[in-house]
């Protein structure tokens, strides 16, 4: 009897150690990429609907290669940019400022699709993407017209390709 509950422990104990490993040093790390890291390809997983081309939006003065916010701070005006930053949400629960993904020839069919039969239907994204930065301080909102909600230290990338799931 107690050499089974002392096992019952060591098991427990044991899946107890191995989620806590996982959750600080898994896929759901909310770590920043580092200045000067290596820039190489990553595959990233996020779901959007089609509303979200015209909602999702960020706002800052910032340059990240090439690439930046649809807004400006300073003006709080659009600016011209093909392929804005936008925040996304990761299946893992990471804000990603990713560029690209509704300009992805892929998303952009599916995306007329969707928009042509009236659906609101939530795709899967599969993505790979090479990270560009970090925005130290970027302002968000999920909704046109919403209010901007300030966040910090948010990991960009410009999507190389997607794959509509």
């Amino acid at each position: 009897m107690a050499r089974a509950f002392s096992r019952d422990w060591a098991i427990g104990g044991a899946g107890l150690v191995g989620a806590l490993l996982l959750l600080l040093f898994g896929r759901g790390s909310t770590r920043p990429l580092a200045e000067g890291a290596k820039r190489d390809r990553m595959n990233i997983v996020i779901t959007v609907v089609p509303a979200d081309a015209d909602n999702l939006a960020c706002r800052g003065s910032f340059r990240l290669e090439g690439t930046r916010c649809r807004f400006d701070t300073d003006t709080d005006r659009p600016v011209q940019i093909a392929a804005p930053l936008r925040p996304f949400m990761t299946l893992t629960r990471e804000l990603r400022l990713l560029s690209g993904v509704f300009e992805d020839p892929s998303v952009a069919a599916w995306l007329a699709r969707s928009r042509a039969a009236g659906s609101q239907e939530r795709a899967t994204l599969d993505c790979d993407v090479v990270p560009v930065g970090v925005a130290s301080t970027a302002e968000i909102r999920w909704v046109a017209g919403a209010a901007w909600s300030p966040e910090h230290d948010i990991s960009a990338a410009r999507v190389v390709s997607c794959q509509v799931r």
